[in-house]
């Protein structure tokens, strides 16, 4: 066989195209781009959102460190979360590490946030501001037109608690509300709770208490059947202190509507609570649309979901008469009570509160 030999002008050809793929392969490539996220976050009670909206975008493929990083430095904003030159700083301070896109958790913050981004080109999601439109942060909550979208609560969560806790025990006509002394931040929501009990035609009833334990000795004089009480969650028991306060409003047929998460199995009748899981799905998807290029001028804003619990087995027990077309509105149904409570003599709360 007679060897192929090969015309000098196509032998420099293969020898050049032969060095250019050796040289292409030992080219190191370029490092692919690690997005960014920077989060403002200036109360302590949003905290545990943080790694919900971690969990949720590593289940969208962003893995923390790998393909996606965060930087969050901590809640920004004074013991109760308003110093806006603290928040300020804060942002400040995030803005220089040039992050792809910042998430900004509660109305103080975004607003703070809302003045930076329109200096700048970065992007931002917005979670758990009740009225975006009204705080001026975008133009519409369909069309944002701006740099930032986001989150709605949509209402406070005590108005829609006390909604569904009507709706589940209408017969209620007064509804009571404890709040201690030295609460700063009850009243605030009074006159929204106030406007609600008026649309639905019932009285409002609230009650300044010393203690805990007072608020357990005047389930006493409350009527079965006319009277309930609604739980926000600015006012906390002890452990004991639950014990008997569920126990003597069971014995007493008074039916309790609660807006603290995870309370409707506590012995509430009703629960109207946030979902933190599903708000971190939500801000993981936008966020996931942001990072893709998506422009959050055109991202409508989205309403939160809610959580509506009922306690069938409370129901029951005091004697509350549920429809089923109201049960097929709750998103979780309690059938069995917990652990049977423990009776607790209210006479030990009345010793107590007398002290």
């Amino acid at each position: 066989m007679q060897p192929v030999r090969l015309h000098p002008q196509r032998l420099f050809l293969l020898v050049g195209f032969i060095s250019f793929v050796v040289a292409a392969c030992s080219t190191p490539s370029q490092p692919q781009h690690i997005p960014t996220i920077a989060i403002v976050n200036n109360l302590t009670a949003f905290d545990a959102l943080i790694p919900l909206f971690k969990d949720s975008m590593k289940a969208l493929g962003y893995v923390e460190g790998k393909s996606v990083n965060y930087i969050y430095n901590g809640v920004a904003g004074g013991a109760f979360g308003t110093d806006a030159k603290a928040i300020d700083q804060e942002i400040e301070k995030l803005s220089g590490q040039n992050p792809d896109v910042f998430v900004s958790i509660g109305s103080i913050g975004t607003t703070r946030l809302k003045a930076v981004l329109e200096k700048t080109n970065k992007p931002g999601v917005f979670i758990l501001v009740t009225s975006p439109k009204s705080l001026n942060l975008v133009q519409d909550e369909i069309k944002p037109g701006g740099k930032l979208t986001g989150i709605t609560s949509g209402g406070l969560l005590t108005t829609k608690g006390l909604e569904w806790f009507l709706t589940v025990a209408p017969t209620v006509k007064r509804v009571h509300i404890y709040y201690l002394q030295s609460d700063l931040t009850a009243p605030s929501q009074f006159s929204l709770l106030q406007a609600t009990a008026d649309k639905l035609k019932v009285e409002l009833v609230l009650h300044e208490v010393k203690s805990a334990d007072e608020a357990i000795v005047a389930l006493s004089t409350l009527t079965k059947g006319t009277d309930g009480i609604l739980r926000i969650p600015l006012f906390n028991f002890t452990a004991p202190q639950t014990t008997a306060y569920y126990k003597e409003a069971m014995q007493r047929g008074i039916p309790i509507g609660s807006t603290q998460a995870g309370s409707v199995g506590a012995g509430n009748l009703t629960g109207f609570t946030l979902s933190n899981e599903e708000i971190a799905k939500q801000s993981a998807q936008l966020i996931q649309q942001v990072l893709h290029g998506a422009d959050p001028a055109t991202l409508p804003v989205q309403p939160v979901q809610f959580k509506l619990d009922v306690n069938l087995a409370v129901a029951n027990e005091i004697g509350v008469t549920i429809p089923d077309s109201v049960l097929q509105q709750a998103n979780n149904v309690v059938r069995t009570l917990a652990t049977p409570i423990p009776a607790t003599p209210v006479a030990t709360a009345q010793a107590t509160a007398a002290r």
